[in-house]
């Protein structure tokens, strides 16, 4: 069912763009949310659900599977004054008292049905650490976090455990170097992975000690908010369909690239299927090369489909024939040997001294 919950606040965002300056919805766990359900994803988001719904947020609880407790005025949603003047980027003013209300005794008690459940950074280190041990507790099947500048630079003790005690974790490249020093420092424990985002750069893929560079594709950036928790949102999305974590970032940079070509969650909002990876641009089909091989393999007179005709299976126009591949199929899930109730060894035995296996021995 590709369920996610998200842990964590929208917002209420005054935006000082390059050319405008605009009021629109934001917070890490509205942009997460949305990029997840702009996916293919079922969310759920917890924390702080504005009654009434102001109107910049009506879109985003239209979109959501369902947005739970607890309820808070509007007035109360977190707030945040962003200027993006000359490529850099100043809070001019933040309020987050609302996430205080948070705590993890308000959770579920119940959360295996869930996929997988995705803690924001919550604005404290050691608070986002206490949900994600209490989604453990409370059968969470898989935990991912994020952090923030502020909480790696100040509790990297804290980023690091939660790390550890997280399936997937993202972060920064500032935050890296805050966390763990160097970006070439960075590191995960077995079955763990790390993702950082690099900017313009791209992001890279931390398994281990194993980093993988995904590059991306330059574009006109019209406002940055929310890239970040963009590229989370979308490749939980895709982890839960089981894309492997190195193939999930790519498909993830292409929502957050398209994400910041527009002002606030509007890409986000849209109901078109998402952007899809295209190929590397080393790689390229050579479709005329292809068709030219195609049409030299069918003049080889040695070379054709197989008929399913051989010493093992019944002559052409063997009035059995039907009832013999019918039998065979049916025995498709009967290739092996079981000891109780487990698979124990394959099935291979010889008919008239021929070692047969599989499908070939029936």
């Amino acid at each position: 069912m590709n369920r996610l919950l998200v842990i964590g606040f929208a917002s209420s965002d005054i935006l000082h763009l390059k050319d405008r300056t605009v009021n629109c919805a934001g917070g890490a766990g509205m942009y997460t949310a949305m990029a997840a359900r702009r996916c293919g994803a079922q969310v759920t988001l917890f924390g702080g659900r504005p009654h009434p719904c102001p109107d910049s947020l009506e879109p985003v609880a239209q979109h959501l599977t369902e947005w739970v407790e607890p309820v808070i005025l509007p007035e109360q949603l977190p707030q945040f004054e962003i200027c993006y003047a000359q490529g850099r980027t100043r809070y001019l003013n933040k309020s987050v008292e609302a996430e205080a209300i948070l705590a993890p005794n308000m959770l579920p008690t119940n959360l295996s049905t869930y996929d997988l459940i995705h803690v924001t950074p919550l604005g404290d280190g050691l608070k986002q650490s206490s949900f994600v041990q209490a989604c453990r507790r409370r059968g969470a099947k898989f935990i991912s976090a994020g952090t923030g500048l502020f909480i790696a630079n100040e509790q990297p003790h804290m980023v690091r455990a939660t790390v550890e005690q997280t399936d997937y974790f993202f972060m920064n490249d500032q935050e890296a170097r805050s966390v763990f020093g160097s970006l070439q420092s960075a590191n995960t424990g077995t079955g763990k992975v790390l993702y950082v985002t690099l900017g313009t750069q791209g992001s890279c893929v931390i398994q281990g000690d194993h980093a993988t560079l995904i590059l991306c594709v330059s574009t006109a950036e019209m406002d940055p908010t929310g890239a970040g928790d963009s590229f989370c949102g979308s490749t939980l999305a895709y982890l839960m369909q089981k894309k492997h974590p190195i193939i999930a970032a790519p498909f993830a940079t292409e929502i957050a690239t398209e994400t910041i070509t527009q002002v606030g969650p509007s890409a986000l909002l849209s109901e078109d299927p998402p952007p899809k990876r295209s190929l590397e641009g080393s790689v390229q089909m050579d479709n005329a090369q292809v068709k030219r091989v195609a049409q030299q393999i069918s003049t080889i007179s040695e070379v054709s489909p197989f008929p399913f005709v051989s010493p093992v299976l019944p002559p052409v126009g063997h009035s059995e024939a039907l009832n013999y591949f019918f039998a065979a199929t049916l025995q498709q899930f009967s290739f092996w040997i079981e000891e109780n109730g487990r698979y124990d060894h394959p099935l291979i035995a010889e008919i008239e001294g021929v070692r047969q296996k599989g499908s070939d021995y029936l």
